[in-house]
């Protein structure tokens, strides 16, 4: 199974994006709850990257589910030479900073990214995939 798509680069895109998946995930009949409460926050994060730090007007994403395994990703544009996702490590008393480098790779069985040109400019696709 597979689904796409795509959201406005707005923060408030987020919180559809959690809704959406959330929805299509509920649709697998085997994936564990505890599964998707994890695929949920790995988009909120990725997603809330993409909207931050992206240089579009939208982002997409896609969902792909195969038999005990689910793959999620973020594609953005970005401003040039801003292609490198960098996971960073925030501190106790931060907002930000733990979304690549706690949050998604603590969850994921892997993830990644890859620079994919988006709106004919840069951009980059970020995916995680969990599996149970």
């Amino acid at each position: 199974m597979s689904h796409l798509i795509e959201f406005a680069a707005e923060t408030e895109s987020v919180r559809y994006g959690r809704r959406w998946l959330g929805e299509k995930a509920a649709g697998l009949a085997a994936l564990p709850e505890d599964v998707r409460g994890d695929l949920v926050l790995m988009l909120s994060e990725t997603l809330t990257n993409a909207v931050v730090h992206g240089a579009g007007l939208r982002v997409a994403v896609y969902l792909l589910a195969a038999e005990r395994c689910v793959e999620v990703g973020v594609h953005n544009r970005v401003a040039a030479g801003e292609d490198e996702p960098r996971p960073s490590e925030g501190g106790p008393a931060d907002e930000s900073g733990r979304g690549l480098g706690e949050v998604v790779e603590q969850l994921a069985d892997a993830w990644g990214w890859c620079a994919l040109p988006c709106e004919g400019s840069a951009g980059v696709l970020v995916w995680f995939r969990k599996g149970w």
